[in-house]
């Protein structure tokens, strides 16, 4: 397979609350203008967990959910 038509893929995955706060580094990095050599846009994974504090911002990850990134929930052990 020549190297042009190897298939890429780069993980990017975060992890903890998201809130509003962090849109704006979050959109930098999955710029959409950032493309794979087949067209294909820059997708992420968020595992998002606010512990019980009601942190994070469900609108904004519901946001991000429906940019087609994946959308994982870390349920906090409690002891």
């Amino acid at each position: 397979m020549a190297l042009d038509d190897t298939p890429m893929m780069v993980a990017i995955t975060f992890n903890g609350i998201l809130t509003s706060q962090h849109s704006v580094s979050i959109k930098k990095i999955l710029d959409p203008t950032f493309r794979n050599p087949n067209g294909c846009p820059i997708q992420a994974t968020f595992f998002v967990s606010d512990k019980g504090r009601g942190l994070t911002d469900y609108c904004f990850v519901q946001g991000l959910f429906n940019n087609h990134n994946e959308i994982g929930v870390s349920v906090p052990r409690y002891r």
